[in-house]
């Protein structure tokens, strides 16, 4: 139904990352993703991280409703031509 994939970086000692998140559509807006994200937040705080960040080509709207703050758009970053943002969240 819903699925989050994150991790603590190896070489910056304070960030972790949340790759990929995913909530099956008919159960979207219910706080199934705000949920997974808060459960993720706990685990980067047990592991004394203060930073953590994601990278998208959408859901601003979600990511600003959570705290986090967002980059200028990245041109190409996939080298397809997409058009990719950076999120950022101080815990």
């Amino acid at each position: 139904m819903a699925f989050l994939i994150g991790f603590l970086s190896q070489s910056r000692p304070d960030e972790a990352y949340i790759h990929f998140v995913g909530v099956e559509p008919r159960h979207q807006g219910r706080g199934i993703g705000a949920d997974l994200y808060e459960r993720f937040f706990a685990v980067i705080r047990e592991n004394r991280r203060r930073k953590v960040l994601a990278i998208t080509t959408g859901s601003q709207a979600f990511h600003r409703r959570l705290g986090f703050t967002v980059s200028d758009s990245i041109g190409n970053y996939d080298g397809q031509g997409g058009v990719h943002v950076t999120f950022s969240r101080e815990l």
